[in-house]
């Protein structure tokens, strides 16, 4: 009874059936049903995780892109006769077939440019912009803006930072998570938890008597951490905002944050809540881009990219992202001293994590690190690129055919009052 109660469920909206009825013929990038749908990246996600959960698609994915398929079920199973049926009674709907003859347009055009191409690399240039000119259930252009960047490659931040590692071999989320103390027993949240890395690290940390809450808005990004994270017991995940958390008062011992916590503008409801959270004497630990510029390099890469955006962005579609505070470590001192729930100051570390690529590779390495990259065109990355390529040429050794980059990280900590 519970199956086809899920079943039936999850064939409950139109838009899910029209998805299952694009399958019958095989395989489909998601970026192909987000086109046909017409739907924001997140909502397509969800529908097909939906569809998932009931047994009714499989997914794959395959270096940044998500392919979906019909399941593989039993013939005679509850699935199988569901769809067959489906398709019985759909097979002569205007919506259906309309929906297949712009199918068939769709991967005629694909074969005809390119038969290996994938319309997830026009969508994912293009996403942000596009979203933030139309209707959005997000109001705030920035985080309609960084939520439609992640849609659009969800783990983007893991998949730059994993090739960076520090001098001892420790990637900025083993780092973030060594810097607080943590115990078995203890609870722990991943704030802003993204695709999960940080997350997996700490359940490991708080041990089995332990508890650790991945928070984050984006679902895409988390359907990424409940992958990486099942199993894990002691790990549950939710999908909320940071300025609204569902977590009782004084629950949680720490709250870690991995490249995020700058994000957040305005960040105060957010350092609220934190502190709500927080039990008294309880953490905050937080990575972000080292708040005294770094070193020359990447204060180099940095003018590079805010050059690109001045002359390739008009004013209109500029957006500003994150909160000026965290512009400085003072900033960030005058920030907490006005919250009064934190104590004392927060204490910096500086570290950095370092890149080896060929310069070429190391430019298209960083591009989406970089959140304003996203504002340029496509011949604004490409003239970015090859600046960043020169940059990172130029500082070569001599009889080194590799570039290294270093990327300066702070971590800030400060315990609740």
């Amino acid at each position: 009874m519970k199956k086809i109660l899920t079943i039936t469920k999850a064939l409950g909206d139109e838009n899910r059936l029209r998805a299952l009825i694009m399958l019958q013929n095989g395989e489909l990038c998601v970026c192909r049903i987000i086109e046909m749908l017409q739907l924001a990246p997140s909502t397509v996600s969800k529908h097909m995780s939906i569809l998932k959960q009931a047994g009714l698609v499989e997914t794959r994915r395959a270096g940044k892109w998500t392919y979906c398929r019909l399941a593989d079920v039993v013939d005679g199973s509850p699935e199988t006769e569901i769809i067959a049926w489906l398709l019985r009674q759909l097979g002569n709907d205007r919506k259906i077939i309309a929906d297949a003859a712009r199918l068939a347009e769709i991967r005629a055009q694909a074969a005809a440019e390119n038969p290996k191409s994938c319309a997830c690399k026009k969508i994912i240039m293009h996403e942000a912009i596009s979203q933030m000119n139309s209707t959005s259930s997000f109001p705030d252009r920035a985080l309609q803006f960084l939520m439609s960047a992640h849609d659009a490659v969800p783990g983007v931040t893991e998949n730059v930072l994993k090739y960076g590692k520090t001098v001892d071999g420790r990637s900025s989320y083993e780092v973030l998570a060594d810097t607080v103390n943590l115990k078995n027993g203890m609870t722990a949240v991943d704030l802003a938890c993204g695709s999960g890395v940080l997350t997996r690290l700490l359940s490991q940390r708080v041990g089995p008597a332990g508890q650790v809450v991945g928070i984050d808005l984006n679902h895409s990004e988390l359907t990424l951490a409940e992958a990486r994270c099942k199993g894990c017991a002691n790990v549950q995940f939710y999908e909320e905002s940071a300025d609204v958390l569902s977590l009782p008062d004084a629950s949680v011992d720490a709250v870690l944050c991995h490249m995020a916590l700058m994000l957040f503008r305005p960040v105060e409801p957010v350092l609220a809540e934190i502190s709500r959270i927080l039990r008294p004497g309880g953490t905050l630990a937080a990575v972000m881009p080292d708040p005294n510029g770094g070193n020359a390099m990447f204060a180099a890469v940095r003018k590079a990219v805010a050059n690109a955006v001045a002359e390739d962005v008009s004013p209109e579609k500029l957006i500003a992202i994150g909160s000026p505070e965290f512009g400085s470590e003072s900033g960030i001192r005058e920030l907490f001293d006005r919250t009064g729930k934190f104590d004392g100051e927060p204490r910096f570390s500086g570290f950095e994590v370092i890149f080896r690529e060929t310069p070429e590779a190391l430019a298209e390495l960083l591009m989406p690190f970089f959140y304003y990259t996203g504002l340029l065109s496509q011949d604004g990355r490409e003239q970015l690129k090859n600046a960043w390529a020169d940059l990172f040429r130029q500082a070569m050794t001599e009889g080194d055919n590799m570039a290294v980059f270093r990327l300066s990280l702070s971590i800030f900590t400060i315990c609740r009052k």
